[in-house]
């Protein structure tokens, strides 16, 4: 980012908001239970990791609910049992509190990818999909069957609301001692 970053933020016609973090910022699970905490909402931290996967944990009044990862031995082979158990997602968990999702809208997509089939498949979770398994962009279509819109458009442009904020503002926040409020609460 050459030493700018912005924060990217959309609305979608649901009434959700998705936000887009600078690419160095990492503290997103953080942000999004202390959001739903305040808010008293359901959210979720979603990650794209390195263009091999997505990902997301799911926040309901705070607290991590239920957790996603297609490749949960990603960064391990060793995984136990319970691990990728946690990592499997519960479509049943985000009916339950994300408002005007049924679990068979979105269970497809909770699925582990089989990398030895993924890629000659090229099959996708729902028909309407753009995205097959194996893409990490599929992400983008779960989004849109849970009613949000990823903030960025196919060119990369944004497609929501830009903050901007310079290099040197944002460590400054960081480092401060501790306020009332979250540093990310800067547009507030």
């Amino acid at each position: 980012m050459d030493g700018a970053g912005q924060l990217v933020m959309s609305a979608a016609s649901a009434g959700g908001v998705s936000v887009l973090f600078p690419s160095d910022f990492m503290e997103w699970d953080d942000c999004a239970a202390h959001l739903s905490k305040s808010l008293k909402a359901p959210v979720f931290s979603f990650h794209i990791h390195d263009g091999d996967l997505w990902m997301y944990v799911f926040f309901v009044s705070g607290a991590g609910t239920d957790w996603f990862n297609p490749l949960p031995e990603y960064w391990d082979d060793d995984i136990s049992e319970e691990e990728r158990r946690k990592w499997a997602g519960r479509a049943s968990m985000v009916s339950e509190h994300w408002p005007g999702v049924r679990k068979e809208q979105i269970e497809k997509y909770l699925v582990h990818w089989d990398l030895d089939k993924v890629y000659d498949e090229k099959k996708k979770a729902y028909q309407d999909d753009e995205h097959h398994f194996g893409e990490d962009w599929q992400l983008t279509d779960f989004m849109r069957r849970l009613g949000l819109k990823y903030p960025m458009d196919g060119q990369g442009k944004a497609a929501g609301k830009v903050f901007r904020f310079s290099q040197g503002a944002r460590p400054e926040r960081i480092t401060a001692t501790p306020g009332p409020k979250p540093w990310w609460k800067f547009w507030r």
